[in-house]
């Protein structure tokens, strides 16, 4: 197969959220059971309103 061409993208996150690379880059949490359990039990609200405030 040939290659024409590769590019590489390395975000530039801020410091309060670059954590989020190692979690992305991380397959461990997709099969981890007590991890979905956690994910599961975040509260929407909760989690919009301080999305909205970041953004």
């Amino acid at each position: 197969m040939y290659m024409f061409n590769r590019i590489t993208v390395n975000p530039q996150l801020p410091k309060r959220i670059n954590r989020l690379t190692e979690i992305a880059n991380n397959l461990w949490w997709s099969w981890n059971s007590e991890y979905l359990r956690l994910l599961k039990d975040i509260d929407i609200d909760l989690w919009e309103s301080v999305r909205e405030k970041s953004c």
